[in-house]
């Protein structure tokens, strides 16, 4: 969508209004939640759900502000409408009497009536026609039509799958080859045969804690597992214990290891587990729940081949103070050699020590739940990750940043109440913080999880007017979606929804090479995992003409 001079205008005289009696009138600094903040303030002259007031206030529900690629520029024109006035209107600056957090919460609770507004507006609902493999839906770049992998029968029935991940043709065992692996939370993972048969649970998979958040999450192969057979998980490792007053309780952590499977008469059993990473016995976390991340990836062949890192990102565990603490594993993003040592030259290796207990594994920090991690063509790191309401972040993950969790938020508390400002630059304390803003936030939320990167495409034969390596593709949890993320030198170039409806989504990966007859390359699927209901779909390339 495009905005013009004119709309921006337009949209900032909406939200301040034309009549200062009704503000002053208002009592500040109450406890109530936003909503009663702006049913007090706004809604007389902008009406309860923000259409605009009897006075001629005029709606501040417009299509174009949903230009997500300026959605950071728009929201500081909102913010700044509110605190400093508008010049040449009846509208005061408020900055006085409104705390900036309480300024902000206004903002977000804007954007989400303006988000509700969009999509009954636009009509945009699920599609009826989603079930249907011969519909084709046609986005920016690409169409494509929904196919069924598993879920919908009892042969290929899976519970709540949280990541998938493909085994190439020249796997060593050979019964695997073509086969996709389904990690399913409750601790089971899975193969869905090149043939079309599910298998029974692969056998000694590590226990895990299937509490809350927590289970079985991210599977991936090594780049060179066709010759070492290295498969990744990660999962939320837990250790049963009891208090002095004979209370049960568990020490739960997001563990990441490496194992293999080998056949084992019908099916496969894990087998030569290596512990990849493993948090120091004194900062696991009780009974946690939430907040666990994880996903994992490696280095791409690129700037000179694979440099045989693998990097991880674990939430805050429910504890959000963590993530600014470099004793702490949660809330980071980690970098390691492929078999768990340290490199040298990660950001925090030089101040870790026994005794301050740094961790040395970290690449980053200040995150909140990152559950989408992925490399761009170029080799650049994104992740996507959840703010509580409002404020989900599409970050470029570099070495030793700060991304800000929780000093600053694009964000409200889930209680409807006031939390933080995004610009580190509004409160002074931050100044040497040194905290790095997201690409791209999406407000409302979509509840970040599952993010497919270009990398994957390396060495396909990419249409530069198609979907291709410059295209990442977030999943959404709370917003049943999956969004296309352009980047281009570094900045989002384009945003939009190729998903919508059609369940929570947790995954999202691309799909294995393929050929037509004649050995020609062909566009890759993309495949989603679905919760709620529980199933796998793929995208469906459809070509560029639609009958």
């Amino acid at each position: 969508m495009t905005h013009t001079c004119r709309a921006i205008v337009s949209t900032l005289l909406a939200l301040v209004g034309s009549s200062t009696g009704v503000f002053a009138q208002t009592h500040f600094g109450g406890p109530g939640a936003t909503e009663d903040l702006w049913e007090n303030m706004c809604a007389s002259c902008h009406s309860k759900d923000g259409s605009g007031g009897p006075a001629g206030t005029p709606t501040i529900l417009l299509d174009d502000v949903f230009d997500h690629v300026k959605g950071d520029e728009i929201d500081r024109r909102y913010f700044n409408a509110i605190k400093k006035g508008v010049p040449g209107s009846d509208m005061n600056a408020f900055g006085g009497s409104l705390s900036d957090d309480k300024i902000w919460s206004l903002v977000v609770h804007m954007r989400e009536l303006q988000h509700k507004a969009w999509r009954k507006h636009n009509n945009v609902t699920p599609d009826e026609k989603a079930r249907d493999s011969k519909h084709v839906f046609q986005t920016q770049r690409r169409n494509f039509r929904i196919e069924s992998v598993a879920g919908f029968d009892k042969a290929t029935s899976v519970k709540v799958p949280w990541a998938i991940a493909f085994v190439p043709m020249d796997a060593q065992v050979e019964s695997m080859r073509g086969a996709m692996i389904v990690n399913e939370k409750r601790g089971t993972m899975k193969l869905l045969l090149a043939n079309g048969i599910l298998t029974k649970a692969v056998a000694g998979i590590p226990k895990v804690s299937d509490q809350g958040q927590g289970g079985l999450m991210d599977v991936e192969l090594h780049p060179d597992f066709a010759k070492n057979g290295w498969i990744y998980i990660a999962f939320s490792d837990f250790e049963e214990m009891t208090s002095e007053k004979g209370e049960k309780y568990r020490l739960v952590a997001t563990k990441v290891v490496r194992g293999k499977l080998v056949a084992d008469g019908e099916g496969y059993r894990w087998s030569d587990q290596e512990t990849i990473f493993q948090t120091r016995d004194d900062a696991r976390v009780a009974n946690a729940k939430y907040h666990f991340g994880c996903k994992i990836a490696f280095d791409p062949p690129v700037n000179g081949g694979r440099k045989g890192y693998v990097y991880f990102g674990i939430g805050d565990h429910g504890f959000m103070e963590n993530a600014q603490d470099l004793t702490r594993h949660n809330g980071k993003v980690h970098r390691l050699h492929d078999d768990g040592r340290v490199p040298s030259d990660n950001p925090f290796v030089a101040q870790a020590t026994k005794e301050n207990k740094i961790m040395p594994s970290i690449w980053s920090f200040g995150h909140r739940n990152p559950q989408g991690l992925a490399f761009d063509i170029n080799g650049d790191l994104f992740d996507t990750e959840h703010g509580p309401r409002g404020g989900d972040e599409f970050n470029q993950v570099v070495a030793g940043a700060n991304y800000g969790w929780p000093v600053v938020a694009y964000s409200i508390n889930y209680a409807d109440t006031p939390f933080k400002t995004p610009w580190p630059e509004l409160d002074p304390a931050l100044k040497d913080k040194n905290i790095k803003l997201p690409a791209l936030r999406w407000l409302p939320s979509l509840g970040a999880c599952g993010l497919a990167g270009g990398a994957a495409l390396l060495g396909d034969e990419l249409d530069a007017d198609a979907w291709n390596g410059n295209d990442f593709f977030a999943g959404g949890l709370s917003m049943n979606c999956v969004r296309r993320v352009r980047v281009e030198n570094g900045k989002v170039t384009e945003h939009e929804e190729v998903v919508y409806g059609l369940g929570r989504v947790r995954d999202v990966v691309w799909g294995p090479r393929k050929t037509d007859a004649s050995g020609k390359m062909l566009p890759r699927d993309l495949y989603v995992v679905l919760n709620g209901p529980d199933e796998i779909i793929r995208l469906a390339d459809a070509g560029k003409e639609v009958k």
